[in-house]
């Protein structure tokens, strides 16, 4: 049976984040899903599952992260896919009514609203918050598309990591168009997926509920990077080297 959503988690070095996520995982019962975990880590990493929607697959080398994130994708058989980080959550029972609502629909990508959730860390308590303003009412494909075209500061892209779930065909009509082409791409590759996305689709919706919540824990790469630029895994990713910049 094919999977209504394939839900995409790459990780790399955190196995406390994950065995976290992965308590959650086993939480859900579908068998429209399947949880795809991939395990970029230096050594492989001791994690279990009894899940039989959890299946871990292990580049042969390990990658940078837009690597890795197409590495991973070619490994998922549902008709539409997202991205999970590692130290982020969902609801699983929200994640399943989401199937549920997808059976029933084509639509390109739907929404969901954006949720955050910042780990405890240093003496500071967890603290969780929500933005759903926009998702509930998202533009016209057309006014989207002009308002990221001309970089305007409130345009809102379709990321496909804890936001967004968009249909396979769309990349696999993507890399059919384009030689050599890769769907993920840049350094940041939701935010490069995100605007393909939205240039590739010609419809879209919204599902109400929260469903994905984007986690910050004290090594989230984003984190480290604005906050400590001398920790390993900052410099790690900031090492153009091993994680390149765009070709002009």
């Amino acid at each position: 049976m094919t999977a209504v959503l394939s839900v995409l988690i790459p990780t790399r070095n955190r196995p406390e984040e994950l065995s976290s996520l992965i308590k959650i995982l086993e939480k859900v019962e579908s068998e429209s899903l399947e949880f795809i975990v991939s395990d970029n880590s230096d050594l492989p990493l001791s994690i279990s599952t009894v899940s039989p929607l959890i299946r871990f697959v292990r580049p042969s080398r390990v990658m940078n992260m837009t690597d890795h994130w197409n590495f991973l994708a070619v490994q998922a058989s549902g008709t539409y896919l997202t991205f999970v980080g590692d130290d982020d959550a969902l609801i699983p029972t929200e994640l399943r009514r989401l199937v549920d609502f997808l059976a029933g629909r084509d639509e390109d990508f739907v929404w969901t609203p954006a949720a955050g959730y910042v780990w405890p860390a240093s003496g500071k308590p967890a603290n969780f918050f929500q933005k759903s303003y926009r998702s509930h009412h998202p533009l016209p494909l057309p006014i989207a598309r002009e308002k990221v075209a001309r970089l305007e500061a409130d345009m809102d892209i379709p990321l496909p990591y804890n936001r967004v779930v968009f249909k396979r065909t769309l990349a696999e009509k993507f890399i059919s168009r384009v030689p050599d082409g890769r769907f993920y791409s840049s350094r940041i590759p939701d935010i490069n997926a995100g605007v393909k996305i939205l240039f590739l689709s010609s419809s879209q919706c919204s599902y109400p509920f929260t469903v994905f919540i984007s986690g910050t824990s004290p090594s989230s790469n984003g984190l480290l990077t604005r906050n400590e630029p001398d920790h390993p895994k900052a410099k790690e990713f900031n090492n153009t080297s091993f994680n390149p910049l765009p070709q002009s």
